[in-house]
């Protein structure tokens, strides 16, 4: 018959009703309704109510009819107070909190946002960590999944991440393969990954983008350029090499004008 959201003081009746998909004079789901509590609490972790609860029950309505409850315990917005790190030995903290969307609270935290603890956000947050390791030569990186600890007032959070940072590599040799356009040493000074210097992904991207735009210029569209690694762990060397299919040309086969109502 209806949905109604009790409980919730901090976030309005119709943010709530935006994330529930249950609606009025539709079939009764028990599954449904899981997912929509699940919803919810998403939302509140979201605005940084880590530790609201959520629950539901259903009232009879009449013949035929019910009423779907979704109960709120929003409990206090937790803060993130610290952010540690466990076995950077060659990384600083700075350097790895750099670009993260998690920040610590501060006294200003309600004008920045700062401090707001979200678990979407904070995996992003990891593969962030991972990459400033990969664009330091360190391929073989394992970053855990992070510990929360509460405080006991249950006003703010603590995240402890612990890392294997292994061994740190350097590029090898760097060759090119497939259909190539020019010569292998014009392709090179395309590029700005050097032999001998430490690996970095980033650099690597960047350099897969200058290579394709080669092709590309040529009328090849959809140029398919990967890196091939050889991993060498003994001398900890990455022998990176190019593999080039350029496949179809591309032609342009019509031209429309949209908008030109007086010409």
């Amino acid at each position: 018959k209806r949905v109604e959201i009790r409980g919730n003081d901090e976030i309005s009746n119709d943010d709530v009703k935006e994330v529930v998909d249950i609606r009025p004079f539709t079939i009764l789901s028990d599954a449904k309704i899981k997912k929509n509590v699940q919803k919810i609490k998403d939302l509140y972790n979201e605005k940084g109510f880590y530790l609201a609860e959520v629950s539901s029950k259903v009232e009879a309505a009449g013949d035929n009819e019910v009423i779907v409850v979704f109960d709120i315990l929003e409990n206090a917005k937790v803060e993130v107070r610290a952010i540690r790190f466990v076995g950077n030995r060659h990384l600083a903290r700075e350097v790895l909190k750099t670009g993260l969307v998690t920040q610590e609270g501060s006294l200003i935290s309600f004008l920045t946002g700062a401090g707001t603890y979200r678990k979407d956000a904070f995996q992003v947050d990891i593969l962030r960590i991972t990459s400033h390791y990969f664009d330091n030569g360190y391929i073989n990186v394992r970053v855990d999944t992070p510990d929360i600890e509460i405080s006991p007032d249950r006003k703010y959070i603590y995240i402890t991440i612990r890392i294997e940072e292994g061994e740190q590599y350097s590029v090898g040799k760097i060759d090119f393969s497939g259909d190539l356009l020019d010569s292998k040493e014009k392709l090179a000074e395309r590029g700005r990954v050097e032999e001998a210097e430490i690996f970095n992904r980033t650099k690597l991207g960047n350099d897969l983008l200058s290579l394709k735009t080669r092709w590309e210029d040529d009328g090849y569209a959809y140029a398919n350029i990967t890196p091939v690694t050889a991993i060498h762990s003994e001398t900890k060397l990455i022998d990176i090499t190019f593999d080039v299919q350029k496949g179809e040309k591309v032609f342009y086969e019509r031209i429309n004008v949209v908008g030109n109502t007086k010409t």
